[in-house]
């Protein structure tokens, strides 16, 4: 879907690396999710790579036109026939990832959702964590909005930091949860090293201004700052 699959799949065999050490992924685009051409958009991925299977094949959207039931079962049999160790599912909430649950027949390991300051996606992140996912955040950056946010500058100016090393911290990208740490390596922790957990617990309580801020922008994450006084 993406248009690079040919490239990826040839950059992959001349790295010298050994295939075991290369986690690849690739999606079924919203418009190919019925029966059928979802598993004809799988073998065109896997022919375009030039590869038997990937490590993960993820449903990139839902799409309201194909049962989820049917979209689900494609994506279990891909697994099953052995195309794909492990899948996943992208832009999914809640009720769907509740539903994809019960009509899996194979465990959904990942769940891709868009992750930035402005989006609190606490609750899609519970949902996932109650069902074993891990999730992969997308969009941290808001689509260029955070390096000119006046408040995520203010916080970064307090702790060193850029605005996109506030955003980019697990805490803020996944709905200010404070188990972030259990998620395998994120975007967030990979670039801010040396922003320590305490430095991310004070980035929540710097000041009320940040929950207004916010609220002021329709996304209400006022009843997520429940931190305990030091």
């Amino acid at each position: 879907m993406y248009g690079n699959e040919r490239e990826v799949g040839s950059g992959m065999r001349g790295s010298g690396l050994k295939r075991e050490d290369i986690f690849l992924t690739t999606k079924v685009w919203f418009t190919r999710l019925a029966s059928g051409d979802f598993e004809r958009s799988v073998d065109e991925s896997l022919e375009r790579l030039a590869l038997p299977w990937v490590d993960l094949l993820m449903i990139h959207w839902p799409n309201a036109q194909v049962p989820l039931s049917e979209s689900i079962a494609s994506l279990c049999k891909m697994k099953q026939a052995g195309l794909t160790k492990h899948i996943g599912v992208a832009n999914f909430n809640v009720a769907m990832i509740e539903e994809a649950v019960k009509l899996a027949s194979e465990p959904i390991a990942v769940l891709q959702i868009e992750t930035h300051p402005y989006l609190d996606q606490s609750k899609v992140v519970a949902a996932a964590r109650r069902h074993g996912m891990a999730v992969v955040g997308y969009c941290p950056l808001a689509r260029g909005k955070v390096p000119a946010d006046s408040v995520l500058q203010k916080i970064g100016r307090a702790h060193g930091k850029t605005p996109a090393q506030v955003a980019l911290g697990p805490d803020f990208t996944i709905g200010w949860d404070s188990h972030a740490a259990d998620f395998a390596m994120t975007l967030g922790e990979f670039y801010c090293k040396g922003l320590s957990a305490p430095v991310m617990v004070e980035i929540k309580r710097d000041d009320v201004v940040f929950a207004r801020v916010y609220d002021i922008r329709g996304r209400s994450i006022s009843s997520l700052l429940s931190i305990p006084a030091p």
